[in-house]
């Protein structure tokens, strides 16, 4: 069904999901930093991933036009520049940032926090909008089925 958007009388609104960059796929790391951005970014909404948390803030003049991004796949262009933005945040790291990911990679060996929230540079490139599209589904959507007892 169509979103349906309330109007505010100020922002932001703040949105947050429990779709980080822990729900990874193996060997897909930087799927959830991808999607969060391409369905952000084309909107002007600032988003935050981490290990467990996406948070959007959503300026209020936003909120219909990311109503309509939530609701729609990301398109492959979308999915292209947060590749491309993905690869940027890493490069842009600091020795700070980067001995924190070395941390971090070490401590977390083999758990979902074993990886930066952009993902891997090799992983990256590979990305396509229709994992985006699956992923943002699957963990953007709440399942209507939790709860309910099955026969």
């Amino acid at each position: 069904a169509p979103v349906a958007t309330v109007p505010l009388a100020e922002g932001p609104v703040i949105l947050v999901l429990r779709a980080g960059s822990a729900f990874d796929p193996p060997g897909r790391e930087g799927l959830a930093w991808v999607t969060a951005h391409a369905v952000a970014d084309p909107v002007g909404v600032a988003v935050d991933v981490g290990p467990e948390l996406v948070v959007f803030s959503i300026p209020a003049q936003q909120v219909t036009a990311f109503a309509a991004a939530l609701g729609a796949a990301p398109s492959a262009d979308a999915v292209a520049a947060a590749r491309t933005a993905a690869v940027a945040a890493l490069d842009a790291l600091d020795c700070r940032g980067i001995a924190e990911r070395a941390w971090d990679s070490w401590i977390f060996l083999g758990h979902p926090y074993g990886h930066p929230p952009e993902g891997r540079r090799g992983v990256l490139g590979t990305l396509t909008a229709t994992e985006a599209a699956a992923f943002q589904e699957v963990r953007y959507v709440r399942n209507a089925e939790i709860g309910r007892a099955h026969v």
